[in-house]
């Protein structure tokens, strides 16, 4: 390996070099926001390939996003070359557990499946419950909460049902086990699933357990305080008794408890570990000492957690602008006019600003202003690439050749031949439920309306071409050519279609990367369908203004940033109000919201709230606010635009005129 690590080492401040260098089997590093983390998670890699405690190849780090996975792959791959790099494992807790259960599926009965986005999973769940409550009666979310939270609790539904002790409880457990069935039938796993079904298979077969884990020598888990209990049950049935593990985290940016992720793994990190040993990362490089030590205030007020003395180096900088505004379009005005003016007045870019709020509803109101002003916005978290409908079209063919029972990709791809309508379509599927076949023989054999036969060709003879195909772009090209699926993009959507197409060149160029970064081990069909299922991606403009919700914001930084609707009700959010444990997580979740901040930090909150009924009431200024001391903070001079003149006693009447 040709690499300069010592260079590289010189670059690591104390703590840093101490976590680098620690060779201790159980290390959990607490990293306060801005402090050099993913260098010194690098550092730790090429330490331990430099002194040939490890092969890359015995290397597996784990993240919790796509993107995190990918900046990471790619940093490493920076300073140890490719060549080591690839040999790497990086990637999420999901695409982990992809790989394994395509590996070793077969001992759980696994056929080749497919994988079910959240989107699907709400719709499938919609439709299921349907058949016990009102639209009326029920939130989908809530159902697909509930499930998911006795899913990864190892809770059968049949149990779930025993559990339950009011009755909406016992009608969800009903749509769970309605959901479990279908899915069974249809090879389909959500994202809870991946997780769960490789956990059981892990703990049932020791052989397997034993092949994954021999070739994990080190296992770096990063953002570690938002593991939730399935996801620790798995990282401990990843280790053997010689295995390293390096968790990364800061309790005090756990917000993900609504998901069931907790910092308890962290705060008992000793305890579970009896030689496990905590070191920290303390200083911030990313903020104004202003902005430090005011998020250090906020944080403090909380008790469950680690101490920590962070600090920075950095200059002062300005104070954090707290302003008060009539309501929540004041607010909106307020921000759009600050805006223009760090742009137009300062220097800034409109790529420099970020908005964040509580709950994505608050954006509309910025909208309408942003979209006045014609300031150009990003808002992340809108349409991603892969829920674009040509690229979940593509996605649709490419499920149902890897899962023949995939019937939520059937009915998709049915919906794009033309001739074909929703009286075909049941046609289609009463036939397929009378001969109990899969989606693919259906095609294959329909012999009922000649009309149907007739429009249903192209994909018979798609099916047949692809039959023994593993490679996705040779796949894609046939599409193409057998759906015409250019020709169909060009008819419906005759305005964007050039747009629509260049998302499908996307496809290709997916494909092809894919074919050229993995290697032949992983490489199939499967694998391809299942790394596009579980991706995420956003195409937005270079200078444009952000605005995303502080959970969103995780991980991100600007120059600048403003957190709206910080009163009461909002931050700390209404559901939480009575709880001290969640308090407790929406102080963090504001810290978190403070601490994306390089330059400067703009807080503001209103007078007044609406309900959701459109009425008003006083609003109370959060508490968190109470929580910064007064010389870290000032009040804005607002700005009207309105130039001030100085006249001359008659000059009154030339203006007159």
């Amino acid at each position: 390996m040709e690499l300069d690590a010592q260079k590289y080492y010189e670059g690591l401040n104390p703590q840093q070099r101490k976590a680098v260098f620690n060779d201790e089997k159980y290390l959990c590093l607490l990293a306060i926001p801005g402090s050099g983390k993913t260098f010194s998670l690098i550092g730790k890699i090429i330490h331990l390939i430099d002194s040939e405690m490890v092969y890359p190849n015995e290397i597996t780090a784990i993240t919790f996003t796509n993107k995190a996975a990918k900046e990471l792959k790619e940093r490493v791959n920076k300073y140890i070359g490719e060549a080591d790099g690839e040999l790497i494992t990086i990637g999420t807790f999901h695409s982990l557990c992809v790989r394994i259960l395509i590996r070793y599926g077969y001992a759980l009965g696994l056929e080749k499946f497919s994988i079910l986005d959240d989107k699907t999973s709400s719709k499938k769940l919609k439709k299921l419950a349907e058949n016990y409550l009102s639209k009326d009666d029920y939130d989908v979310k809530v159902i697909k909460r509930k499930i998911s939270k006795w899913k990864t609790g190892l809770i059968s539904p049949k149990k779930a049902f025993g559990l339950a002790t009011k009755s909406f409880d016992k009608i969800v457990a009903k749509i769970y086990n309605d959901y479990y069935q279908e899915c069974r039938m249809e090879n389909n796993l959500d994202f809870d699933d991946l997780i769960v079904k490789t956990v059981l298979l892990l703990k049932i077969d020791s052989d397997i357990r034993n092949k994954v884990t021999k070739e994990i020598k080190f296992l770096l888990v990063d953002e570690s305080q938002d593991t939730n209990d399935i996801q620790f049950k798995l990282i401990k049935l990843l280790l053997r008794k010689e295995t390293m593990l390096f968790m990364v985290a800061d309790d005090d940016q756990s917000i993900y408890g609504f998901r069931g992720a907790e910092p308890k793994y962290i705060l008992n990190f000793k305890k579970i570990f009896k030689s496990g040993i905590t070191l920290k990362l303390e200083q911030n490089y990313r903020s104004t000492q202003n902005i430090v030590n005011a998020s250090n205030y906020v944080i403090s007020n909380n008790n469950n957690r680690q101490q920590k003395n962070s600090f920075t180096e950095n200059e002062i900088g300005e104070k954090i602008v707290i302003h008060e505004t009539e309501d929540a379009y004041d607010e909106a005005r307020y921000v759009t006019r600050e805006v223009k003016n760090l742009v137009e007045m300062n220097g800034y870019n409109y790529r420099d600003i970020a908005i964040l709020y509580r709950i994505n509803s608050q954006s509309a109101k910025l909208e309408k202003e942003l979209n006045k002003e014609r300031i150009p916005y990003h808002i992340i978290g809108s349409t991603s690439f892969y829920e674009r409908a040509e690229v979940k079209d593509i996605m649709a063919y490419f499920k149902l050749l890897v899962n023949k029972k995939d019937k939520e990709s059937f009915e998709r791809i049915l919906g794009l031949q033309s001739g074909i309508g929703k009286k075909a379509v049941e046609r289609i599927f009463e036939f397929q439920n009378e001969k109990d076949i899969d989606c693919v023989n259906t095609i294959e054999l329909y012999n009922d309306k000649p009309a149907i036969i007739n429009k249903i060709k192209p994909l018979k003879s798609l099916f047949s071409k692809t039959k023994d195909i593993e490679d996705p772009e040779e796949i894609l090209n046939l599409i193409l050519i057998e759906m015409q699926y250019i020709n169909y993009l060009s008819r419906k959507y005759e305005s964007d279609f050039q747009n629509r197409k260049e998302n499908v060149s996307e496809m290709f160029a997916i494909a092809k990367n894919y074919n050229e970064t993995n290697s032949a081990e992983f490489k199939s069909l499967q694998d391809f369908v299942s790394q596009l299922s579980l991706s995420s991606s956003e195409i937005e403009e270079p200078d444009t203004l952000k605005m995303l919700t502080i959970h969103s914001a995780k991980g991100l930084e600007f120059p600048i940033v403003f957190i709206i609707g910080v009163e009461e009700n909002l931050m700390p959010y209404a559901l939480a109000m009575n709880d001290e444990k969640q308090i407790e997580e929406e102080r963090r979740l504001f810290y978190v919201g403070m601490t994306r901040a390089e330059k400067k930090l703009y807080l503001s909150h209103s007078l007044i709230q609406y309900t959701f009924k459109g009425q008003r009431k006083d609003a109370v200024p959060s508490r968190f606010l109470s929580n910064i001391p007064h010389k870290y903070t000032k009040e804005l001079e607002i700005n009207n635009g309105i130039e001030d003149f100085d006249f001359e006693e008659n000059d009154n009447m030339e203006f007159a005129l």
